[in-house]
């Protein structure tokens, strides 16, 4: 059944009708595959063929352009990458804490730079970053990320007072905030999509609907291409890796397929650990487990051993493997 990818993110519900890309057909030879047709495979496949506008460069998305995470966030440009300055200095130390800030800076300055030289039209605002404080408590954190900030050498970002902050978001609440004027907004299911076409007026070569179920490290590297879906690659504990194709791709529909297929899994954890997926109905890993307690009182969690008998059913996946090319159906 079709997925209906509007569902997917309120950005990919109103960006309108969407046409992807056709889907890779038989097999293809490339100086650089990039797997994945999100912010950083298209980024990556644009500034490869503008650095060297010889090589050949395709871009393998699974599904449609935006439906991963590039099309599924806040659309957010900013300095700002999950660490606080001090909890990043704590744990890297302080000339990393310096060296992720200005790398995150150059980021958004990338954004806005790609936004006016190829008029990408994402509805791209060069907004500002206004981080209010509403606790002494945190005007007090604040001032200590500021201040730490501001022993490192970093630049730009400025305290606001109470009437300047609500001069702006007129709150009593508002004690004071940050203010950084480096950050924008976008949208990113239009940012993503207009990249795809940024990359392809640079030479490279997008497909869709590709999933990508292999890589192979060869003196020839190469990729096998799933038919019909996305496929991962389990390690069964004690046992070699097993490719488990036609793997649903989230967890929810990990676990119906599995439970449709007569698989008694309670978790995906379970699912992943045992590699028990249904193998596009022609070899399904079955997992045989067993718990066994610690011996004597020990106050340890029970540990589990998985073990997985392969259940061949009438056909035979196609495993054929290139000798030259790169990617392969």
């Amino acid at each position: 059944m079709a997925i209906d990818y509007t569902q997917k993110s309120y950005w990919l519900n109103i960006y309108g009708p969407y046409t992807p890309d056709p889907s890779l057909k038989g097999d293809l030879k490339v100086d650089v595959a990039i797997i994945g047709g999100g912010f950083t495979g298209l980024s990556a496949a644009y500034f490869l063929r503008k650095a060297n506008p010889a090589l050949n460069v395709a871009v393998l998305e699974g599904e449609v352009v935006g439906y991963g995470a590039s099309g599924r966030n806040g659309g957010f440009a900013m300095t700002l990458f999950g660490l606080e300055p001090s909890v990043t200095a704590m744990l890297f130390g302080k000339q990393c804490a310096v060296e992720a800030h200005r790398y995150c800076e150059r980021a958004v300055d990338l954004v806005r730079d790609l936004v006016k030289e190829h008029n990408i039209q994402s509805d791209f605002e060069y907004t500002g970053f206004l981080r209010i404080a509403t606790t002494p408590g945190y005007v007090r954190r604040i001032h200590h990320d500021l201040d730490l900030l501001t022993q490192m050498g970093v630049t730009g970002i400025t305290w606001l007072d109470a009437d300047q902050t609500r001069a702006e978001v007129n709150s009593p609440l508002a004690l004071g905030a940050w203010w950084e004027p480096r950050c924008g907004l976008l949208n990113p299911a239009k940012h993503v999509r207009e990249m795809k076409r940024v990359a392809q007026s640079a030479g490279a070569v997008i497909y869709e609907q590709t999933p990508v179920a292999e890589i192979r490290p060869k003196v020839v590297w190469a990729l096998k291409r799933c038919v019909r879906s996305f496929s991962e690659q389990f390690s069964i504990r004690n046992g070699p890796p097993v490719t488990a194709w036609k793997a649903p791709p989230n967890p929810a529909r990990a676990l119906r397929t599995s439970r449709a297929a007569g698989l008694r899994v309670r978790s995906f954890a379970r699912l992943a650990a045992t590699a028990s997926v249904l193998a596009n109905r022609n070899v399904v890993l079955r997992p045989k487990r067993s718990l066994k307690r610690p011996p004597g009182n020990a106050a340890r969690p029970w540990t589990s051993q998985s073990t997985a008998t392969m259940v061949k059913t009438n056909s035979t996946p196609n495993r054929r493997s290139p000798s030259t090319s790169t990617v392969s159906r």
